[in-house]
C-alpha cells in the first residue's frame, strides 16, 4: 500500500523486513511448499527492486499451486503483481509467469461404426484398429503440450473426443464437456454402438456318444425339432445358426426368448433317444444372455451375423447348464424382471464358473411360474441332473 500511495522509501523498507521475516518461515517444515508464503518473498523482492529473485519464488509458487489445482491463487498472484507493475514498470517483466494456459475445443472423428458401409463417401474414417487409435492419442498429446492447454471443451463421443478428454485430464486440465442433446440419446447414438440383443446357445447332452451310422438320423430329427419350433412362432428370430448339435439364436424380446428356450427343452425331453443309440437322459443345456452386440455382414455365410464380447460370455453359460435347464445371466433376469404378464420366473443358482474360466458371475434358471411344475422343479436337485 506505501508503494501505490507513492512512499517508495517506505515500501522498500517493509519489503526487506518482510523478506526477512517470510525467510525465517521459509526453514520451517513445509515452508517449501507453502505457495502463500513463496508468493509473499516473490513480491517483496518485486517491490525491493529485485527481479530475478521474485521471478523465482514467483515461479515456484505458481508451480506447487498449480500442482494443487489451485487456479484461484494464481490469478491473485498476476492480480497483484499487475497492481505493482502500475507503480513499477518493471514489474510487467513478471507477468508471463503467471499465464495458466490455453484454453482450447476440440472436436473429432468418431470410431468407425462396426457396420459402416464402405462406399461412396462412406470409405473408413477412423477404423477401430489398435495401432492407429495410439497414434492419434499420442498426437493429440503432443499437440496439448505445444498448445500448453489447461482448459478444454469437447464431447465425449466414442473415438477422438474421448482421447483428447482422457490426455487432457492427464496433464491436469479442466474438462468441460458439451453435448449436442439428450444425454441418452447421445450415448445411443456417439458412445454405444451395440445393439442390446436376448441371445440362446445350446447345444446336445451325450451328443460325443452320436455314431457316424446314426449321425444323418440323429441331425434330421434334431433340426427337423428346431425347426419346427422356430417357424412356430410369431414373432421371429433376428439370426439363427448351428453347427453340429449346437445352436445360436438372436431375440428382440425377452420374452419370446424365454419362451423359445423353455419350449426347445421341453421338445427335445420329448424324443425317444434310444431309437439313436443314445442314453435316456439325452437332453439339451441352454444358456440366454442378454447384452449389447454388434451386427454385421459375414461374407462366409451371406448374412448378417452378430458378435461382441457379449455372445462369447453366452456361449461360455451354456456350458456349465445343468442339462435339462435354461440358465440365464444377471442381465437376462433382470430385463425379464421389468416385463408384466407373463409366467417366467428366474430362480437364483449363484456364483458360477463360467466355461474355459472366462468369468465367474450370477446365474439363474429360467422356468415356468406354473405352481405344480414350479413345486416339481423345487424339489430336485439340479446338480444330480448331470
Amino acid at each position: 500500500m506505501s508503494l501505490l500511495a507513492g512512499d517508495d522509501e517506505q515500501a522498500t523498507q517493509l519489503a526487506a523486513t518482510v523478506i526477512e521475516l517470510a525467510s525465517a518461515d521459509l526453514n520451517k517444515p513445509g515452508g517449501d511448499q507453502d505457495y502463500w508464503l513463496l508468493a509473499t518473498l516473490g513480491e517483496a523482492h518485486m517491490i525491493g527492486g529485485e527481479m530475478p529473485k521474485a521471478r523465482g519464488f514467483y515461479a515456484q509458487a505458481v508451480e506447487i499451486a498449480l500442482k494443487n489445482r489451485d487456479e484461484g491463487s494464481v490469478a491473485s498472484m498476476r492480480r497483484q503483481v499487475q497492481l505493482v507493475a502500475q507503480k513499477l514498470s518493471e514489474a510487467e517483466s513478471l507477468l508471463d509467469i503467471f499465464h495458466l494456459g490455453n484454453i482450447v475445443m476440440f472436436a473429432g472423428h468418431l470410431l468407425d461404426h462396426p457396420v459402416r458401409i464402405v462406399r461412396g463417401d462412406y470409405q473408413p474414417r477412423f477404423p477401430p484398429a489398435p495401432e492407429l487409435i495410439d497414434a492419434v492419442r499420442a498426437a493429440i498429446g503432443r499437440k496439448l503440450d505445444e498448445l500448453n492447454a489447461r482448459v478444454g471443451y469437447s464431447g465425449v463421443a466414442c473415438g477422438a473426443d474421448l482421447l483428447f478428454c482422457d490426455e487432457l485430464l492427464k496433464r491436469g486440465g479442466t474438462l468441460h464437456v458439451i453435448l449436442p442433446f439428450d444425454k441418452q440419446d447421445f450415448y445411443r447414438t456417439s458412445v454405444d454402438f451395440g445393439l442390446s440383443e436376448e441371445m440362446l446357445f445350446a447345444d446336445v447332452k451325450n451328443y460325443s456318444q452320436v455314431t457316424d451310422e446314426r449321425a444323418p438320423d440323429f441331425f434330421v430329427r434334431y433340426l427337423d425339432e428346431v425347426s419346427e419350433l422356430l417357424e412356430q412362432a410369431t414373432i421371429k428370430t433376428q439370426f439363427q445358426n448351428t453347427w453340429g448339435d449346437g445352436l445360436f439364436l438372436v431375440f428382440e424380446d425377452v420374452l419370446h426368448c424365454a419362451d423359445t428356450a423353455l419350449r426347445l427343452v421341453q421338445r427335445i425331453e420329448g424324443i425317444d433317444w434310444s431309437k439313436f443309440a443314445l442314453p435316456p437322459d439325452t437332453t439339451v443345456r441352454v444358456g440366454v444372455h442378454y447384452g449389447p452386440v454388434y451386427r454385421h455382414l459375414d461374407k462366409i455365410i451371406g448374412r448378417d451375423n452378430f458378435f461382441g464380447s457379449q455372445v462369447n460370455r453366452t456361449a461360455r453359460i451354456e456350458p456349465v447348464t445343468t442339462p435339462g435347464c435354461v440358465f440365464a445371466s444377471e442381465q437376462f433376469a433382470a430385463e425379464l424382471a421389468l416385463c408384466s404378464d407373463h409366467d417366467y420366473i428366474a430362480e437364483y443358482v449363484g456364483v458360477e464358473e463360467l466355461a474355459k474360466n472366462y468369468d465367474r458371475c450370477v446365474l439363474y434358471r429360467l422356468a415356468h411360474r406354473c405352481p405344480t411344475q414350479t413345486i416339481e422343479l423345487l424339489n430336485q436337485d439340479w446338480r444330480t441332473i448331470a
